[in-house]
Order: structure tokens, then sequence, then C-alpha cells
């Protein structure tokens, strides 16, 4: 049987050990791995040739999982690469248009790609969020399947693991659809 190949994206400061995108690659250490930039370097360009060369060594029959800031990147870097990927799952694409929504050393993300990605890509926006009208302009744009959920807990207690479940199993059924395509 295909084990799905999954290449996270995370937002910008990373996944902390309470994350649940670190609980989700811990749990699943066969399928899952961090796209590595160099954290002082926060530019997209550097994010773009973390996402390359992970799905470089990935291989066929990769997804991304991507969040925040990380969701811009994966837009850069489809933008600009020649690899094939099977899917992508968008989390909290951030509205660059809000003030103060990109922190000032993460350059070069504007203006955010709007061409249809090449992918199938789900997008993830939560109702708690406040305003989504922006998810719905890119979900648009990308040519993505948007899925508004009630809320998505970025803020996690200190020693305590939060497993974000639902969106845990919407990455699942992206994967396994398309085993079957």
């Amino acid at each position: 049987m295909h084990r799905p190949k999954i290449v996270i994206v995370p937002d910008y400061g990373g996944a902390g050990k309470d994350h649940w995108l670190e609980h989700w690659r811990s749990n699943h250490p066969d399928a899952m791995r961090f796209a590595e930039h160099d954290p002082r370097d926060p530019t997209c360009k550097a994010w773009v040739r973390g996402i390359e060369d992970a799905v470089a060594s990935a291989g066929p029959r990769t997804s991304l999982v991507a969040h925040g800031l990380g969701c811009l990147a994966v837009a850069h870097w489809a933008a600009t690469t020649h690899r094939c990927i099977d899917a992508a799952m968008l989390i909290s694409v951030p509205d660059v248009d809000a003030t103060g929504r990109i922190p000032a050393q993460a350059t070069g993300f504007l203006p955010v790609p709007r061409k249809a990605l090449p992918f199938h890509t789900l997008m993830v926006a939560a109702e708690t969020d406040g305003d989504y009208q922006h998810a719905i302009a890119h979900a648009n744009d990308w040519d993505a399947t948007l899925v508004l959920v009630g809320s998505i807990s970025h803020e996690t207690r200190p020693g305590t693991r939060h497993t974000w479940d639902e969106g845990l199993n919407l990455l699942w059924n992206l994967v396994d659809m398309q085993l079957v395509t």
C-alpha cells in the first residue's frame, strides 16, 4: 500500500512542541516531515527553497499541509516550481491586507500570487478568526475548496498538546482522495 508523504510548512515562528502540527508529525513520523528553512532568514525566498528541497526529497505522491504564512509560501512555490504534488491543505491563510499580519522581517510575500494552484487544494478557515472574506477570495483565486470550521485553536497552554483532530481528519480525507486518482 502507498504511504502518504506529507510536507509540513508551518506558520512564521514554526510549530513548537505543543502545536497541533508537531503533534501530527510526531504521531506520523513515517509520513510527515517539516519543510526546513533558516529561521534567521524568514524571507519568502528561503521558505520557497525549503519547500522545493522537501518536495524533491519526498518524491512523487507528496502532499503539503501549510499553516498561516506558510500558505503564502506554498502559493509562491507553486508559481515557480516545475515539480508536481498531489494536493495541498492550506490552513488559516493570513489576511495580508490587514495591518501587521506579516512580521516586518518576513519579506517577499507580497504580492500574493493570484493564479489557480496546479494541484488539488483544500483551504481551511475558522469562523472564529473573524472576517474570512480574504479566505473566500484566495479560495476563488487559487481554485481551492474552502471549508469553514468552528475554530482552529492556535493557542496551547504550556505543557498541553493540542491535537486538532478535525483538521487531521480533513488532511487524511484529502490524501486518501488523491490515492484513488
